[in-house]
């Protein structure tokens, strides 16, 4: 309930920060006063509305209502409205726009976890009324839906069970270590840049598991790594595809504890898989991009790296194959 009489200004940017929610896409479930008072908590903006000057805060929810209680938002929640306000929060989050403890420390509980937008959300305020604003609008969408896409992912690792694409197999995986990757390589790589493959060989810390897979090479592959035993030298990869069409086999290691595909490793893997008589792609994934900085160096060339908060890209460990402008960028040209 306000504590005085909200203004017309007031009552106009409220709605602008509502706008803005909707064309950055957030969910119309929560495009309604409540919400747009913690967009704005969280962005640093009073209902002034100065966007020019957003920042992307780190909050509890005490701090946000703190905040919307004092200054010219002059608003006062009642005690029992925090928990929908989670609910606004929680709604943020799964959507890809905000992330939870984002400095990585584990909060003791609920009244100490802290939440912030994803930085890209802070930008696209900031250039609201600019030329720049549609750009941004595009970025922060591009951001939110790999940061939903990783959300998705390791909730369905944590629940154990993943959906193979082709077959729509369901599998229970382990939950813990490297389980919310090897989902990722299943649900989302394979389905963006494995078109057709079906998956072979899955890795897990409970044991191997062998699909049903249409391909004609399936069994070929489970002589393979049967005969590679614990204890060998040679590891085992932890997930194989198999692309029929192409004669391609996506050989994956899920990096968490034990290494990329270095140089040494992609001929082991190269001579474990030759009497496939496939190509082999070869594809290290990592959680992030911030989690590959430490293999970084230990990247084979002639491989490719994926990462599971960015789904929508692959790095390409090659130089000119790949080289060129991409579509869609706006060139300019000239001389001098």
């Amino acid at each position: 309930m306000p504590f005085r009489e909200v203004t017309a200004d007031q009552k106009r940017n409220l709605e602008i920060a509502k706008d803005i929610m909707r064309d950055m896409g957030f969910p119309d479930s929560v495009i309604k006063d409540r919400a747009a008072r913690l967009f704005l908590a969280f962005n640093g903006i009073d209902m002034d509305g100065c966007w020019d000057k957003a920042e992307n805060l780190v909050m509890t929810i005490h701090e946000s209502i703190a905040r919307i209680s004092a200054g010219s938002f002059d608003f006062k929640y009642m005690e029992n409205s925090r928990e929908s306000l989670r609910d606004d929060l929680d709604e943020f989050r799964h959507s890809g726009y905000m992330k939870r403890n984002p400095d990585g420390e584990k909060a003791p509980n609920a009244g100490t976890t802290r939440h912030a937008f994803i930085e890209e959300v802070a930008k696209c305020v900031a250039a609201y009324g600019t030329p720049l604003y549609e750009r941004e609008v595009t970025r922060v969408k591009r951001a939110a839906g790999n940061v939903a896409a990783l959300n998705k992912a390791e909730s369905k690792a944590f629940g154990g069970v993943v959906v193979l694409p082709v077959t729509g197999e369901a599998l229970e995986i382990t939950k813990k270590g490297q389980g919310p990757i090897i989902a990722g390589i299943v649900e989302e790589m394979l389905p963006r840049f494995g078109a057709d493959a079906q998956v072979a060989y899955i890795s897990d810390a409970a044991g191997d598991i062998f699909p049903q897979c249409g391909s004609s090479k399936a069994q070929k592959v489970r002589d393979i790594i049967e005969t590679v035993q614990p204890g060998n030298l040679i590891r085992r990869p932890d997930v194989v595809a198999l692309d029929d069409a192409r004669r391609w086999v996506f050989v994956f290691e899920a990096c968490s504890s034990d290494g990329p595909v270095s140089e040494r490793r992609k001929e082991e893997l190269t001579k474990m898989l030759s009497p496939l008589g496939y190509a082999p792609v070869f594809v290290t994934c990592f959680a992030s991009r911030e989690k590959m900085r430490k293999w970084l160096p230990d990247l084979a060339w002639e491989t490719e790296a994926w990462c599971l908060d960015n789904p929508e890209h692959l790095i390409h460990l090659n130089g000119e194959k790949f080289l060129g402008p991409y579509e869609g960028e706006q060139w300019t040209t000239g001389r001098g």
